[in-house]
């Protein structure tokens, strides 16, 4: 079943949280006590309940919403059970201005024109009515509007609680200055996509790979131990991958290395988490395993020490690189600052 675009204005569970419901699903099968709300055909509410329950192989119940706003429906239950700040109900507003202008009004258009008069959705809702409805200020949408539109990868931070809107839109500026700066940076398409893995990583890790298949031109600040390195002017992408591989790709199109890593097995990708994003939930259920990084400090090309204001993680394929990465020790410099230790060893889903 598809999600109602009401149902989508809030974020999906975690997939580490979603786990534990798959787990008592398996165990004690599903509570009829909570339904999957559905409204017009689709699932208005218990998108996470349905997902689990998909995993874990058992049958949810369902009840079809019979109020007159279903809009209000979904964001009273959501505010009620889940502690959102300002910033994270700023977000939601933002994207209940944006969905009603757009995908809201072409919906309703359709179904006046078929003549379905249940229709409810409604054509316009303006940042005044959003800020209203979700209890924030303009001011706030306004600002997550423009980090949206400088610095999306920064949307799901927000949304997970982990900066703020103003915290968002200070990282939002430098991430546009330093783009503006890499265009006039002779030999180098993106010095955006330039993040140099730290040393102390792969001192932990402990393996020598066979091939680095997106290694920088210029290695001096480069601290991968591979045998052979594939960089810009090799397409690393075009190249045949033998080995176990460190794959660090450019963020800005991360999908293709992570595809090519899926199908090749054996190796660590290290990428960011974008939310939503079909391929990184194919990392996660193909991979033997992983670890999340909230705040890992990477080299710049100048040598600089600099940290990226999005999520990370580490997916192990194959048993060598998921041994290494299970492994993983951090140094007492980098455990200094909490933020910074690698979250636990995980094990997909499947």
């Amino acid at each position: 079943m598809q999600y109602h675009p009401y149902a989508n204005l809030f974020p999906m569970m975690p997939d580490a949280e979603l786990a534990y419901i798959v787990e008592d699903m398996k165990v004690n099968g599903y509570d009829p006590s909570m339904p999957v709300i559905t409204y017009e055909g689709q699932i208005l509410d218990g998108r996470n309940r349905f997902k689990a329950a998909d995993l874990a192989g058992v049958e949810p119940s369902f009840v079809e919403y019979q109020g007159d706003d279903a809009l209000a429906y979904v964001i009273r239950h959501n505010l009620h059970r889940r502690h959102l700040n300002e910033s994270q109900r700023a977000v939601v507003a933002g994207r209940l201005a944006t969905m009603t202008q757009a995908d809201g009004a072409r919906l309703t258009h359709e179904k006046l024109d078929r003549g379905d008069a249940s229709a409810n959705l409604r054509k316009h809702v303006s940042q005044q009515e959003a800020a209203e409805m979700l209890n924030v200020s303009t001011r706030t949408i306004q600002t997550v509007k423009a980090v949206e539109r400088k610095a999306p990868q920064l949307i799901p931070l927000i949304e997970a609680g982990e900066i703020t809107a103003n915290e968002a839109a200070k990282e939002a500026k430098k991430i546009v200055k330093e783009h503006s700066m890499g265009e006039h940076v002779a030999q180098t398409k993106n010095v955006g996509d330039e993040w140099y893995t730290p040393k102390w990583l792969f001192d932990s890790l402990g393996l020598k790979f066979d091939i680095d298949v997106c290694s920088p031109v210029d290695t001096t600040y480069s601290n991968v131990p591979a045998k052979k390195r594939f960089n810009i002017n090799d397409d690393g992408l075009a190249q045949k991958w033998e080995g176990t591989v460190w794959c660090n790709p450019p963020y800005s199109n991360s999908e293709p290395w992570a595809n090519k890593m899926i199908d090749h097995g054996d190796g660590l990708l290290l990428t960011h988490i974008p939310m939503n994003a079909l391929w990184a939930a194919q990392v996660w259920q193909q991979c033997n395993g992983l670890r999340l990084f909230q705040a890992m400090e990477f080299v710049r090309p100048d040598g600089s020490k600099e940290r990226p204001g999005y999520w990370l993680m580490v997916a192990a394929f194959g048993d060598v690189a998921a041994k290494a990465l299970q492994q993983l020790v951090t140094p007492d410099e980098v455990r200094e600052n909490l933020r910074r230790v690698p979250s636990p060893y995980l094990k997909p889903i499947r």
